[in-house]
């Protein structure tokens, strides 16, 4: 859409910090601001700077750098929009807040928040990196929340992605942070609502963020939209880190189903930030003779409600080999979804390094998913290491570790 003859948006454009040998200063900084297809394209109503974290010294450069944008009247009112943390934290970012309050430009707080170990944990940490940190803008400047944008992180799989407990609903994690914004006091008048970002996200979470913002941010309301559980009920330990516990095991031979550790495979696997949750996995060391299998028992289903499965499977030997792994995944006493099932082949985040893996030596690994219906209270997935009854499909003695696996309500599209 058009909004006095500008397109409603905004262009991207990095923060120049490297721009010169020497430091930037304010005339650096307004140059090239200037010089942004948000600021030159007369489609354009502003630029987003990608990024600042917190106070700084380059926050006073920009401080400077908007304030010389904003009284030149070629800029028509234009929009400068940093991404940035917590600015009021010293009084570099103080004064980049009140400038950019004075030239009514918008920050867009970017508030990345991971999942937490369970309800209560959860409400305890959204307080603190939402409703403290709001009051710590506003003590800063009174009127800042009048020009924040609150950035929500909704990335959400592979190859980087904030759900990093298989034991909560992602779903309804989001939720509470969209309410809590929706209804704290420390909140009202804010400016806006954004999420970050689609291309990190899976097409169910694109879908509920956008369920959330008609919600809460044009409909307003206060009330919740979802009320499922923020604890899943339906399995237990999917990341193997209590041991077997929950799980039904069936070894090939003895040792051939094994419990361990490996480093950083929840880093490589894109759980951020850094993280000990994923790093415990279930080992399955293939045999000629019959398969390895285990299974667990699926609770607490509504019938003909839908729901996903999801579960993370590697090399434990060698993550370096781009491969779809001879594992079937079962799912019994449901009606799955087939145009909703897929095993992705993927590898780590170009920024997530471990080990030998970087962005140039891959680590790979395969992310299941599967979308049924239930047919009952109950249900069972069952994971084996042959490809087919009868055949294992993939090299006898390759070690496959599996976590990540759960069970949580799929959000529809109306087309299942």
């Amino acid at each position: 859409t058009k909004a006095g003859g500008k397109l409603a948006g905004v262009n991207v454009a990095t923060a120049p910090e490297d721009a010169k040998p020497e430091p930037v200063d304010a005339l650096d900084a307004a140059a090239y601001i200037a010089h942004t297809a948000g600021f030159s394209d007369p489609w354009f109503s502003g630029a987003i700077a990608d990024e600042f974290g917190d106070s700084e010294p380059l926050c006073t450069v920009y401080a400077d750098a908007v304030r010389r944008l904003a009284r030149d009247p070629k800029f028509g009112g234009r929009k400068f929009y940093p991404y940035a943390n917590q600015l009021y934290t010293g009084p570099e970012g103080i004064e980049f807040i009140r400038a950019l309050a004075a030239t009514d430009s918008t920050i867009a707080w970017k508030r990345y928040l991971k999942t937490q170990a369970d309800v209560t944990a959860a409400r305890s940490f959204l307080r603190q990196e939402l409703v403290d940190a709001a009051w710590g803008y506003r003590k800063a400047v009174p009127d800042s929340l009048e020009h924040i944008d609150v950035c929500f992180g909704t990335f959400s799989a592979p190859n980087e992605f904030l759900n990093t407990n298989p034991g909560v609903d992602y779903r309804t994690y989001l939720e509470m942070q969209f309410r809590l914004v929706a209804n704290d006091p420390a909140f009202w008048g804010t400016y806006g609502l954004m999420s970050y970002l689609a291309s990190y996200s899976d097409e169910e979470t694109v879908r509920w963020v956008a369920a959330l913002m008609r919600h809460y941010g044009i409909e307003g309301r206060t009330e919740l939209l979802s009320n499922d559980p923020h604890d899943l009920p339906h399995m237990v330990n999917g990341d193997f880190a209590q041991g077997t516990q929950g799980w039904t095991i069936a070894p090939a031979s003895p040792g051939s189903i094994r419990t361990g550790r490996k480093d950083k495979f929840g880093w490589l696997q894109g759980r951020y930030p850094p993280t000990p949750e994923g790093d415990t996995v279930l080992v399955l060391k293939r045999s000629g003779k019959e398969a390895n299998v285990f299974s667990q028992k699926i609770k607490a289903l509504t019938p003909g409600r839908l729901y996903s499965f999801r579960m993370f499977s590697a090399d434990f030997d060698d993550m370096g080999k781009q491969e779809t792994h001879a594992l079937a995944v079962t799912l019994d006493g449901v009606e799955l979804i087939p145009r909703k099932c897929f095993t992705h082949v993927g590898h780590n985040c170009y920024s997530h390094h471990a080990g030998p893996y970087n962005r140039e030596n891959r680590a790979w690994f395969n992310y299941h998913w599967r979308v049924f219906r239930a047919k009952s209270a109950t249900a069972t997935v069952t994971v084996s290491d042959w490809a087919k009854p009868n055949t294992p499909g993939g090299p006898i003695g390759q070690q496959i570790m599996c976590n990540f696996a759960h069970v949580r309500p799929y959000f529809p599209d109306g087309t299942e």
